[in-house]
């Protein structure tokens, strides 16, 4: 498991498993390593880091006690989660539409009413992962800019329980994700909305919000700094090609990687104004063809092994000619669990209805055309 660590609590023998801000704010060669001595850890406390990320799983001192933030039997299967889920989902999508039309009208927001929130919504990601993120994509891909912000948070949180991320970090996280764009706020609707690609100006305006995020943040008052960092680095990358401050891959902070890949996905995978969604299966191809050049390969790859081959919320054709939702997935990625609703030779809808595609000795063969079967 991968713990926020205060310095002065760090032992030889724990091993590092990074550090919350970039390569340049520690004088480490290497991100990840095994403490070996005591003038180690103190050369980390008089570079004046307070918390690093340490891996509990790996190194010399190792937390025998660590498990699961559920015990098994507060697990649930997705059938029993995705009502509680849903409810979750429209309660979120209630509450950030009124926090962000409060910033417009400048009354600032109630931290601990989006702290219990975002507790909610982790609770449901320990539980079943797969419901709240079957939701991200089945209900959530609008292309409302309020909408994108819930969908971050909910795959922060997943992401983030992938990685082995401990609950309290997990939340910071996912607090971060569901305050990214709050800087939107203060940019004109016309500019938002435009049915077409933006011009250069109008680029450049669009690029503030994450600027005035940080003054949004501000209002707000005393945050983590691994919300703070996700707000201010989703749009970095690591050729130095992002913004605000065009910083690269030495700069960037853990958390502001995972944001940036994250927030490339869903916004991709979601409609805007000025184009169509784009299949997950295909986005995630993409990003990976990037080569490590904007964002963080290693982190992408186990982002990938999170989502799955095929997406929780993905439509695919079948074997059989069946089209069907991803819904859960299994011990063989290849073959999820997966909700038929239509064939594709008939216009007509199906009575929904789950299939275990390894039971049912039936494969995947594509990813459907969105536009074509909705």
């Amino acid at each position: 498991m991968i713990k926020k660590l205060p310095t002065h609590k760090l032992e030889v023998g724990m091993f590092i498993h990074g550090f919350e801000k970039g390569w340049l704010d520690h004088p480490f060669l290497k991100g990840s390593f095994e403490i070996r001595s005591k003038k180690e850890i103190q050369k980390i406390q008089h570079a004046g880091i307070h918390w690093v990320l340490v891996n509990t799983g790996k190194g010399r001192i190792r937390d025998p006690n660590q498990s699961s933030p559920l015990k098994v039997e507060d697990q649930h299967t997705f059938s029993e989660e995705i009502q509680t889920a849903e409810q979750l989902f429209n309660k979120a999508k209630s509450q950030v539409d009124s926090l962000f039309e409060n910033m417009k009208m400048g009354v600032t927001p109630n931290i601990h009413h989006i702290k219990s929130l975002v507790l909610e919504l982790s609770d449901s990601i320990f539980r079943n992962a797969d419901a709240l993120l079957f939701l991200t994509q089945v209900e959530g891909k609008s292309g409302d800019l309020y909408q994108h912000s819930i969908n971050v948070s909910i795959l922060m949180g997943v992401f983030a329980k992938c990685l082995g991320i401990d609950p309290p970090l997990l939340r910071e996280l996912m607090l971060g994700g569901l305050l990214h764009d709050v800087g939107i706020v203060s940019i004109p609707k016309e500019v938002l909305n435009k049915p077409d690609y933006l011009s250069e100006p109008e680029y450049l305006l669009i690029k503030q919000h994450v600027e005035l995020g940080k003054l949004a943040l501000e209002e707000i008052g005393e945050l983590p700094e691994a919300s703070k960092l996700v707000v201010l680095e989703h749009h970095e990358r690591l050729d130095g090609s992002g913004y605000p401050k065009g910083i690269g891959k030495f700069e960037i902070s853990f958390y502001g990687r995972m944001a940036a890949i994250v927030d490339v996905y869903d916004a991709v995978t979601s409609d805007r104004t000025y184009r169509k969604k784009i299949r997950p299966g295909m986005v995630l191809r993409k990003m990976m063809d990037d080569g490590g050049k904007e964002l963080d390969r290693d982190l992408l790859r186990e982002f990938i092994k999170c989502v799955g081959v095929f997406p929780i919320g993905s439509m695919v054709e079948l074997s059989d000619g069946h089209i069907a939702y991803v819904q859960e997935k299994v011990t063989n990625p290849t073959q999820p669990i997966v909700r038929v609703f239509r064939h594709k030779r008939s216009k007509d809808k199906l009575e929904s209805r789950v299939i275990d595609l390894e039971k049912e000795n039936l494969s995947i063969i594509d990813f459907a055309a969105i536009s074509t079967y909705l």
